[in-house]
Formats: structure tokens, sequence, C-alpha cells
């Protein structure tokens, strides 16, 4: 038996041997980014809302020297200027767009992609029944896609918080505060009647915090599903290197494929 050629090839790796770590964790990840950028965007419009859909981000308040509202402070009312509606100059509306469409878009595109890593196998070659076969396929696309996705995300949160934080800090002359504080709740009067504050999700206060909160929770769910992505490409997971020996026997030429579970046995095969 005379070896006639030996070579390595690169194949699908048998669906057996793909941890269901990568499927379970893709999944999990567009659940989060899926909940988090409904949370974001609700509660971003309800904010909106409240102001009867004037941008606040990096809004410009002016205050009304002529015109009070009173606020309950430690049991008794103190009287605060309002907002002098006229004077004041509210943030470009194509921001807050861009601050609550951009979560909205993660959503759709989140539970997208996790209908697919449910329905496909979890990796490898997949299975002749499978609705969508070789499941590893959807790992490049769904790199790009993140990546692109990753940066637009980054952009929004950050728009979102530092335009917050600049129209919350606009209030420190009546309040002498640093971010946002309940108090600013009492000026949403000034475009609603008191009867809506009884409303389900109306306060500003609660909505902003949890549209932040749920921005940042949504962006870090982003990052984890790009780094499973790398790191699966990167680590060949769906792919199996096999080792091709054609031989002749009795005047037949015979191939012999060796599959190695890891580059550790190409060592063992070198050295016999």
């Amino acid at each position: 038996m005379v070896v006639l050629d030996q070579f390595y090839q690169i194949a699908e790796q048998d669906t057996s041997r793909v941890s269901s770590f990568w499927k379970v964790l893709h999944i999990l990840a567009c659940t989060v980014s899926a909940i988090c950028g409904f949370l974001t965007a609700f509660t971003f419009g309800r904010v909106l809302d409240n102001f009867t859909y004037n941008c606040v981000l990096n809004a410009q308040i002016v205050f009304d020297n002529s015109s009070f509202l009173n606020i309950s402070h430690g049991g008794r009312i103190v009287p605060k200027r309002a907002l002098d509606l006229t004077a004041t100059i509210w943030g470009p509306a194509e921001d807050c767009n861009f601050a609550q469409f951009t979560p909205l878009f993660i959503m759709i595109s989140a539970l997208i992609w996790g209908a697919y890593f449910i329905v496909i196998a979890k990796g490898g070659a997949g299975h002749v029944t499978d609705l969508l076969g070789k499941p590893w396929l959807i790992v490049y696309p769904c790199l790009i896609f993140t990546t692109i996705l990753f940066i637009t995300y980054i952009i929004s949160t950050l728009k979102l918080k530092h335009g917050v934080e600049a129209f919350c800090n606009q209030f420190q002359p009546e309040f002498n505060n640093t971010g946002c504080v309940p108090e600013i709740n009492i000026y949403t009067e000034q475009f609603h009647d008191r009867e809506h504050s009884h409303v389900l999700f109306y306060e500003f206060y609660p909505n902003i915090l949890v549209a932040i909160v749920s921005s940042d929770i949504g962006l870090w769910s982003w990052v984890v599903q790009l780094i499973l992505c790398v790191t699966r490409v990167c680590c060949v997971a769906d792919l199996d290197l096999q080792l091709v020996t054609i031989v002749s026997k009795e005047d037949e030429e015979v191939e012999k494929v060796v599959e190695f579970a890891d580059m550790d046995d190409i060592d063992e095969v070198s050295e016999v």
C-alpha cells in the first residue's frame, strides 16, 4: 500500500460536536436586546409626550420670572419659576427621533435574528431534516450586521444620555441639582392637565431613568452578541480540519479521511 497523496481540508463540523453554548447565548443576547430596545423606545416616547413632543435633548431652557409653579418640598409648598415656553429653544427633532427609533429598530432586528437562531440547528453542517440547512453560514452575516448596528447603537445611547443630562442640568438654578431629579415632573403640568398624572408611565423622572438604564443594558447585550460572533469565527467552532490520505491498495486508489478534534491531534499524527 503506497501513499499517493496527503493533504488537509476544512469541512463542516458535525452538528453533534458543536456546543449548545453558542445557540443559547445568541438567543439570550437577542432576547435581552429586544426587551431593552422596546423599553427604551417606549419610555423615551413617554418623555417626549410629557413635553408634547418637543425634543428635550440639549434643549435650552428659559425660565419665566413672572410665572411660578408650586412644588411640595419637605411638607411645605415651594414656588418655582415656570418655563418660558416662548423663549425656550427645544432640541432638534432629528436627535430625538434617532434616539427613540434606533432602539426600536434594534428590537425588531433582535427578534428576527433570535428567530433565526431558534429555528436553525446549533451549528456545523446541520441535519437533513432542518428547515434551514448549514446553520454555520448565518454567523458571518450576523457578524457584519451586528458590527454596523453596534456603531449606530453607541451613537444613539450617547445622544440620549448626554442630551438628557444637558436638559436636566439646566434646572440647577431652581433645584441645585446635578442630573435629573423627580422635582422636574412638576414642569410637565405646563403641557398637560393634572388629571394625566395618574396615567401609567406618565411621570418624566422614572421614564427617563428606565430609558437610560435599558439603553445601557441593551447596548451591552449587543456587545455580547458581537463578541459571540467574533469568538465563534476565530475559534472555528462550526468547521473541522481533516487529514485526507490517498493510498493505493491492490491497484485501487483509496481515500482515507482522518478527523481532528483539535490541533494537538495533528502533532500526534506527525510524530508517528
